[in-house]
């Protein structure tokens, strides 16, 4: 009697440590999304949500691509807030077409998940990657 009275024990505590283990990973972050959008003209242009399980805390440019005779244009974050919408405390950053890493362009440095976000840019619509 003792002997499956223990092994019970046994099966009941693995199964709650497995079900502990499933839950948790499950609940992990994931890493940054990537999401593309076409810039308005000095207003939000293409509106994207910041991810609620990203590890990203910003919002961070890592691809601009300006088609007009200059290959490069100013960009600035933007989100909603409950008055509307706001520029991002980078404001407008001068950058290049190309790829570039996290961290490199940030154009709003924190993010409350679930918020609304958009890119503003200086001339002309243009395609530009954000990493949020």
């Amino acid at each position: 009697m003792n002997k499956a009275r223990a092994a019970l024990t046994l099966m009941t505590l693995t199964a709650c440590s497995l079900a502990t283990v499933h839950t948790t990973a499950s609940a992990a972050p994931q890493d940054c999304v990537t999401t593309t959008l076409r810039t308005g003209v000095e207003t939000v242009g293409t509106i994207a949500t910041k991810s609620s399980s990203s590890t990203c805390h910003g919002l961070d440019l890592t691809y601009a691509h300006h088609s007009g005779r200059e290959h490069w244009d100013e960009y600035a974050g933007m989100y909603e807030t409950a008055s509307g919408w706001k520029f991002g405390a980078s404001g407008y950053v001068l950058v290049g077409n190309g790829q570039y890493p996290v961290g490199q362009y940030v154009l709003v440095p924190d993010l409350a998940p679930g918020t609304r976000f958009g890119v503003a840019s200086q001339d002309g619509v243009d395609t530009v990657d954000i990493t949020h």
